[in-house]
This record gives structure tokens, sequence and C-alpha cells, in this order.
């Protein structure tokens, strides 16, 4: 079983590491949105989180993925808002808290 994790945790983790983020990822904007965002998360519920970046290489990508994984101990889906389906975007766009 993972470690419980609230949604300030993931927050405040995010807000700490965006200045790093921006300048190693290019990241520019950054929400978390689904359970965590609604505050319906489980012991095993993923960590869903939009960025918006600069243009980066897959490994950039990858690596901010590993990362996140790597401190909260679960899964994160990391998305951009192109790769997101325009069907999806409403009930995403509702959800989203950027840190």
């Amino acid at each position: 079983m993972s470690k419980r994790i609230t949604r300030e945790e993931v927050l405040d983790y995010i807000r700490q590491s965006k200045a790093r983020w921006k300048q190693d990822y290019g990241i520019m904007k950054i929400a978390i949105f689904g359970s965590y965002a609604r505050d319906e998360h489980t012991d095993t519920s993923d960590i869903d989180i939009m960025i918006e970046m600069e243009p980066t290489t897959f490994d950039g990508f990858m690596n901010l993925k590993y990362e996140l994984e790597d401190h909260f101990g679960r899964k994160v889906d990391l998305a951009t808002r192109p790769a997101i389906k325009e069907r999806m975007l409403p009930y995403i766009e509702k959800d989203l808290i950027y840190a």
C-alpha cells in the first residue's frame, strides 16, 4: 500500500519545485486534476498533473515524470494540454488547480 498523501502535500511539493522545473524542464504552468484536485483520492490513486512547457525533449518530460513518481511513491499521469483529447478537456479543466 502506498503512503497516504494529501492534496496539499502534492501542491506544496509542486510549488516548492516550480522554479527549478522551469529552469530544468521549461515548465511554464503546472496543475493537478482528477481525484487529487477533487480531494477524492484514495491510498492507491495516481496523481494527475497537466503541464504547459517550452519545447523540450522526451527525456526532459520523462525525467520530470520519474522525479514526481519517486517523490510521491506512486504513479503520476503527466499530460500536456495538446496531448489531451478535445472531448476530455472540459472535464479536466473544471478540476484544474494550478500550483
